[in-house]
């Protein structure tokens, strides 16, 4: 994912510099730790999130990119963002030698990638087998959950037997058991963008059998602004006849059974009340998110109102940073079962709602607004990917947020 021998290459200018790191969170965690090994701390994260500012990261502090910092050096690491990353800093008037990119994109790099793309692919088909079909995949769960849906028909149909998914996406490593998908295996984000390079430059031949299934990620820049105008069409759409191509057949759901003495094992342990438990779903990771504030003053108001609130938390970069609320970490399954014997379930939209959306509930999904300067004809999050119009449930309220408490009110008046 991340060369060590190149940040160990710029150790000379770190000396008496104030480090600042930029990039997703696990990518962060992997930096620090290198820097350290070579005695310097990091000072900073930045990060443009405002749910994560004014939290921490194994202790760093997290907090918007600002001006005015002196003996200031920022290390950026992202495939997808590093360009608009390093024209924000430098337009805080910080100089150019102050900014270091991790695997810039060079003619060079692109080289290194390709062989490397080809030598992983060579590894895999020595593992699977010859004529394996190879499935490349990154991005958030949601896709991944979304891509399941039609990933056995479109492997009956196409008569594929012997295949493997790879890839750096979160759904690889967290939900692939649940949705019943092997084998599996998850890769480095450096290594998915190899195999990326490597299949767009000799994907065409008919002995590569490589099938990228999220064209929107990583480095191939797929136009989803072009598809949002087409009338009645949805995100479901996308994955139906985008990257199946599949003309007729029915999304084949995983198959999760409702344990009614799982979700009240989970209830007792953690001493929550049946019927009066809110569960808060804070994390985005593809779309932009709602302040803390906005999540603090919600979970405030619930207290207040006799209902105890908790916060489902999985991995290093979900933390519950809201006072007064409760911590859980379970899995997918024994979330659903929870959510069944809750008041309700709120959160921004993300890959959690298609993932439970089996689960019978009241779920109420909040959606940022509009931002300002989007094409005027392009349809809002809600139009293109709400669950109602992929048909994922019927039950959803999913609103727009414009005014936080106007929608304070609305949550009071249906709980």
């Amino acid at each position: 994912m991340i060369h060590e021998e190149e940040i160990k290459s710029i150790e000379y200018l770190l000396k008496e510099k104030k480090i600042v790191l930029m990039g997703r969170g696990e990518h962060i965690t992997v930096i620090k730790k290198i820097l350290e090994s070579i005695g310097c701390a990091v000072w900073r994260i930045w990060d443009n999130d405002i749910n994560k500012q004014g939290g921490k990261l194994e202790g760093i502090p997290i907090e918007a990119p600002r001006a005015g910092v002196h003996s200031l050096f920022v290390i950026i690491y992202s495939p997808r963002h590093w360009e608009s990353m390093l024209n924000q800093v430098l337009s805080l008037n910080y100089m150019e030698r102050a900014v270091f990119v991790l695997d810039k994109p060079s003619v060079k790099r692109n080289f290194l990638m390709l062989f490397r793309g080809k030598a992983l692919y060579k590894k895999i088909c020595h593992q699977h087998g010859n004529g394996v079909q190879v499935f490349l995949a990154s991005g958030p769960l949601g896709d991944y959950y979304l891509l399941s849906l039609f990933f056995r028909e479109y492997c009956h149909m196409n008569g594929i037997e012997n295949y493997v998914i790879v890839g750096n996406s979160k759904g690889i490593g967290r939900i692939s058991s649940f949705l019943g998908l092997s084998p599996a295996e998850e890769l480095s984000a450096y290594d998915t963008a190899a195999l990326e390079a490597f299949w767009k430059f000799v994907g065409r031949r008919e002995d590569i059998k490589i099938k990228p299934l999220t064209i929107w990620q990583g480095d191939f820049r797929f136009n989803t602004c072009m598809i949002r105008q087409k009338q009645g069409f949805n995100f479901m759409d996308t994955v139906r006849y985008m990257i199946f191509s599949l003309h007729k057949g029915e999304p084949c759901y995983p198959k999760w059974q409702y344990r009614p003495e799982r979700a009240e094992k989970i209830l007792h342990e953690n001493g929550l009340p049946r019927g009066r438990t809110v569960l808060l779903v804070p994390f985005a990771y593809s779309m932009a998110s709602l302040s803390r504030e906005f999540w603090q003053e919600l979970a405030d108001l619930l207290i207040g109102h006799g209902f105890v609130v908790v916060v489902n938390a999985v991995g290093d970069e979900e933390k519950n940073l809201l006072e007064g609320t409760y911590t859980l970490s379970l899995s997918f399954p024994d979330v659903m079962d929870f959510m069944e014997h809750g008041a309700a379930v709120i959160g921004i939209r993300c890959g959690f709602f298609d993932i439970t959306s089996q689960a019978r509930c009241k779920r109420i999904v909040l959606y940022p607004p509009k931002a300002s300067g989007s094409i005027s004809w392009q349809k809002t999050s809600l139009d293109f990917c709400g669950l109602k119009v992929m048909g994922l449930c019927d039950d959803a309220y999913e609103w727009e947020v414009k005014d936080a408490e106007e929608i304070q009110q609305r949550i009071l008046s249906i709980l």
